[in-house]
């Protein structure tokens, strides 16, 4: 875990690298940046799954998905909030994406903003792609994420942001329409999309940055 702080700790960004096998180094990350301007305290957690911190620990999650890294998330973020006065912004790129509907699905009372950046909308189209990766990640654990995700849009008070770039490979325009159409119409000012038309998986833009803010802040 990463901890970055210029404030009392009253606003907090828990960060969520992609992957899962990746890491983030404490390196200068933009959104963490524009997020310590606004005097955020920002954690960057590397979970289970995350390289550099043993082979076990990497291996921890394969043919576990979703379960020991999601706990291990939620185990942080209760920790950390012993109140409600707390301000919580959650982002999770590409596979922390998924991580964060999972986490917010159990903890959307006690956060106030999910930023999804390069979100996996469908999950079964992010397994054609790595098949030899994910070949143990069952249809139940698909089917669970999708419901996830649908409870988490339904039923989720706080703000909603998915930010994804046209040419990015794991996400397609019919994901997107699947996607909307699949949530609430009575619950559509909280979910905020963003498409970035020239960019791909994981790239966003200063303009990307400006909206983000302007929205959870």
């Amino acid at each position: 875990m990463n901890k970055n702080s210029y404030s009392d700790d009253s606003k907090i960004l828990i960060y969520l690298h992609g992957g899962p096998n990746s890491t983030d180094l404490n390196l200068y990350n933009p959104l963490i940046s524009e997020f310590l301007s606004l005097n955020y305290t920002v954690y960057s957690l590397n979970y289970y799954g995350s390289t550099l911190f043993g082979e076990s620990y990497m291996e921890k999650i394969q043919g576990d998905w979703f379960n020991s890294e999601v706990e291990q998330v939620i185990s942080f973020i209760e920790q950390l909030i012993v109140d409600q006065k707390k301000k919580v912004v959650l982002v999770g790129e590409s596979y922390g994406s998924i991580l964060s509907v999972f986490v917010g699905n159990r903890l959307f009372n006690k956060i106030d903003s999910i930023v999804a950046i390069s979100p996996i909308l469908n999950l079964s189209r992010l397994l054609t792609f790595k098949k030899t990766y994910f070949e143990n990640i069952s249809k139940d654990k698909v089917k669970k994420y999708n419901n996830c995700l649908v409870h988490l849009l339904n039923s989720y008070n706080g703000n909603l942001l998915f930010i994804y770039g046209e040419k990015d490979k794991f996400i397609t325009s019919s994901d997107v329409q699947i996607f909307l159409k699949r949530f609430s119409q009575d619950n559509n000012e909280k979910l905020h999309l963003k498409v970035n038309k020239t960019s791909g998986h994981y790239f966003y833009s200063e303009d990307d940055m400006e909206y983000i803010k302007n929205i959870v802040n």
